[in-house]
């Protein structure tokens, strides 16, 4: 057991506290402080003092029983890993001052039900919230892409919020969220990638607003209960598996619009609007 501590910077904790404070002459956490491996495993509270300028990466990664966490208001960035794998965090509460989580900040905290993103977020990372427990999420409008991975394996799923100024969908984004219903995005979107929505067994309803013109490999295939996508005459672009596996689809979309005669030409239902 120990902690080292260089000036002001706390390099690594391993100690078999289950509460930690950290003190007031500590500004800054090191990269893999508290990680679980070889680090803090039974941490579950940890106070976190408003002057902390910098949280590392993986600082606190797999500190598996770790149950609560607050971010200081001096931080603007949440680091890659930073609370990945911790399986029982149930309670984030992030700043204002945010403006973006790394890869894999909060993957894999299956305890993680909800979570309020602050309005000045304007990047997520791969992977942010994979495999989490988020049942609903609203994203900021600041945020303009939906990297890879970012929320997939979501489970519990059910209500997704896309902020307005959103342009890409990247690959697997959304796959596997068994629970999502519907999905409705904005106007602002250009393309929703490779496998964005796959395997939403759940899914039934999807609204493409305008201003979309592609939809990529696998888009939305294994999607076994879609029985509806709204697409408008701005999509010049579909790509001819984009709804494999989703057999019961109907294509509704203006008429005369590429969307249509991608309908006619692989044999997918459509109504003409």
């Amino acid at each position: 057991m120990s902690i080292i501590v260089k000036g002001n910077k706390l390099v690594y904790f391993s100690r078999d506290d289950w509460k930690v404070e950290i003190p007031e002459e500590i500004l800054f956490i090191g990269d893999r402080a508290f990680n679980g491996f070889g680090g803090s495993t039974t941490l579950r509270e940890v106070i976190l003092h408003d002057e902390i300028k910098s949280i590392g990466k993986g600082a606190f990664q797999y500190c598996e029983n770790l149950r609560q966490v607050t971010i200081p208001k001096n931080i603007t960035w949440l680091k890659d890993k930073t609370f990945c794998g911790c399986e029982r965090l149930s309670k984030v509460t992030l700043p204002e001052n945010i403006r973006k989580i790394g890869s894999s900040a909060f993957g894999w905290c299956r305890a993680l039900e909800s979570i309020n993103l602050p309005h000045n977020l304007r990047e997520l990372g791969s992977h942010a919230f994979i495999d989490t427990g988020l049942v609903e999420i609203v994203l900021p409008d600041n945020i303009l892409e939906i990297k890879e991975l970012t929320f997939a394996g979501c489970e519990k799923l059910k209500k997704v919020t896309f902020p307005k100024n959103l342009t890409k969908i990247f690959r697997n984004a959304f796959s596997d969220c068994e629970s999502l219903t519907e999905v409705i995005l904005p106007d602002r979107l250009l393309i929703i990638s490779e496998k964005a929505f796959t395997s939403c067994g759940m899914l039934q309803h999807v609204v493409v607003s305008d201003g979309t013109t592609t939809i990529g490999k696998g888009a939305f295939s294994l999607c076994t209960k879609l029985n509806c996508i709204e697409l408008p005459d701005t999509i010049f672009e579909i790509a001819d598996d984009a709804f494999y596996g989703s057999g019961a689809v109907v294509i509704k979309a203006p008429v005369g619009s590429y969307a249509i005669q991608f309908a006619k030409d692989h044999g997918i239902n459509y109504v003409e609007v």
